[in-house]
């Protein structure tokens, strides 16, 4: 149960590496549950652009073929996930593939210029609401 002390601090939730597996649905539920737990939350998570998945056959063979998993989740940046569950508000999608390399940052400034500047693999930082 959340803790009803208005001056505790937030927990930092992370998610990585996972949200890409779960359905939709998972992923709304699983925020209702932090958000019922935490009464101050933050939660980060990497994810994908929801126009990634429409493509997932080509860019994602690879892991289905030596895993057997299929990415089934994406959404369109922090906004996206924060839409999912009441009680949460987007704080900032952050790229995460420029800083790799230069390949990297090509391939993310192409999906911002193709699809009205949105990330094509992104961390989401969102913070439950009173």
């Amino acid at each position: 149960m959340a803790s009803e002390d208005p001056q505790e601090p937030p927990t930092l939730l992370i998610a990585e590496g996972v949200m890409m597996y779960l359905e939709a649905q998972t992923v709304a539920r699983l925020l209702s549950a932090l958000r019922a737990h935490f009464s101050a939350a933050e939660f980060c998570a990497d994810s994908y652009d929801s126009t990634m998945l429409k493509n997932r056959e080509h860019y994602h063979k690879f892991i289905k073929e030596t895993t057997g998993a299929e990415y089934v989740f994406a959404t369109n940046g922090a906004e996206g996930i924060a839409a999912l569950s009441p009680g949460w508000s987007p704080v900032e999608t952050i790229d995460v593939m420029s800083p790799i390399g230069r390949i990297f940052q090509a391939a993310s400034k192409t999906h911002q210029l193709c699809y009205h500047g949105r990330l094509p693999y992104y961390l989401a930082y969102i913070t439950s609401t009173t």
